[in-house]
């Protein structure tokens, strides 16, 4: 057979305590908050930041891309390029 043992007490805070709790609570909550629009600011600047380097990037640098060669083929070497590879005019 197994005994057991209850305790009962009353637990009650004055009003004094549980506004404190209340107070305590309130501030760290805003805290958070705050902290929270910090953070979300800090990332949305960055991310700003970071396209305008992006295209500063790409304008101070060259590519082969940024570069077309324009050259006059003469007809016929045109034709020999498709009789070669079975092209039709």
């Amino acid at each position: 057979m197994q005994s057991r043992f209850f305790i009962q007490y009353q637990c009650a805070e004055n009003a004094n305590t549980i506004y404190t709790k209340g107070t305590d609570t309130l501030i760290v909550a805003v805290i958070q908050v705050v902290s929270a629009l910090i953070i979300i600011a800090f990332l949305v600047v960055n991310l700003f930041n970071t396209r305008k380097m992006g295209k500063a990037y790409d304008e101070l640098n060259l590519t082969a891309s940024d570069y077309n060669i324009m050259v006059d083929i003469q007809s016929r070497h045109r034709h020999e390029f498709d009789v070669m590879f079975r092209h039709e005019l």
